[in-house]
């Protein structure tokens, strides 16, 4: 059994970040090849939506957690941690429940070995004596089961800031460097009615729009 891991939200200042497992067997491997399963990012928005399904198929196991914006800032303020940290922290979570043979991540750190020893700081002792884990640099594009995590976390992300839109109207696509999200964040700081729970508060464009520290904004929040 192998399973593969990836992240999809890890820049953005709304929503969530989203951890994708995938764990296949040797034929499940060679399905998600007939697939054609790639990186999320090499493919379009209706061709993720359309293998989404037939991954959970195709896969023995498959598990999407999904970490909200106040667990964010919170895990950043009040454990001091930082993104890659917690992603860390989030994928060993999945591989403690998951526990395939071998695991392959896509490493979020400069160091594929530094990634990969903040994961084993969060597995549980005999999760680490049943596995092997592997931290490589794109590793989604050159792994089937690491691409298929990547559209399972990337079509999860996607669908979350969609139900916000619904309800908020149109946010933009959550990443700083969004103008409609730059928009929207600038009329939240004018309206003077603070913060829904789905933006970011720990992240500095916020700090750089209202001219407070982080610790500042969390306090009033929380």
């Amino acid at each position: 059994m192998i399973g593969g891991l990836d992240e999809a939200g890890r820049g953005p200042i709304l929503g969530p970040l989203v951890i994708g497992a995938v764990v296949v067997d040797e034929s499940g491997e060679q399905k998600l090849r007939e697939l054609r399963v790639r990186d999320s990012k090499r493919i379009s928005a209706a061709r993720r939506l359309k293998l989404f399904p037939l991954i959970q198929e195709t896969a023995e196991t498959s598990l999407i957690i999904k970490v909200s914006a106040r667990e964010l800032d919170k895990l950043r303020i009040e454990e001091n941690l930082t993104i890659t940290e917690i992603e860390a922290m989030k994928m060993a979570e999945a591989i403690n429940e998951l526990r395939p043979q071998k695991v392959i991540v896509d490493a979020a750190d400069n160091s594929c070995v530094h990634f990969a020893e903040s994961i084993y700081k969060y597995l549980h002792e005999s999760t680490k004596l049943a596995i092997k884990l592997v931290s490589e640099h794109t590793a989604d594009v050159r792994y089937p089961v690491v691409s298929a995590a990547s559209i399972l976390a990337k079509v999860t992300r996607d669908n979350e800031i969609e139900k916000l839109k619904e309800t908020y109207g149109d946010i933009g696509s959550g990443y700083p460097s969004d103008p409609t999200t730059r928009i929207y964040l600038r009329s939240l700081v004018r309206n003077g009615n603070g913060f829904p729970d789905f933006v970011r508060l720990s992240w500095s464009p916020i700090k750089k729009l209202t001219g407070m520290k982080k610790t500042q904004l969390l306090l009033d929040h929380f």
